[in-house]
């Protein structure tokens, strides 16, 4: 006949269960909140620079920071294209005499 384990034992298990799940759980926690934003998230903050910019300068160092953005990177490349599109054509309509854009 198999040993039952003691109430103490038991409680034992228990106790560690919760506090391995509390410590996951606060791991997870801390990493959520250090982790880089996501690609999506950054093409549409950089798009929305290129946008809003008022002066040339500050909307070329955007442009250039959304290129940097695109090298290799599929997730970022597809969010340009599905919502990057209009600005990035009425940046071209706007400033095409500016070479430094290209």
């Amino acid at each position: 006949r198999a040993q039952r384990p003691s109430r103490m034992n038991m409680l034992r298990g228990a106790v560690g269960r919760v506090v391995a799940t509390a410590k996951m759980h606060h791991a997870n926690a801390n990493a959520a909140l250090t982790a880089a934003p996501d690609d999506e998230a950054e093409v549409e903050l950089q798009l929305q620079r290129v946008s809003d910019a008022i002066m040339p300068e500050f909307r070329r160092e955007a442009i250039v920071q959304l290129k940097e953005l695109l090298v290799d990177n599929p997730k970022a490349q597809r969010a340009v294209g599905e919502m990057g599109m209009p600005v990035l054509a009425t940046v071209l309509k706007d400033d095409r005499d500016d070479i430094e854009l290209a």
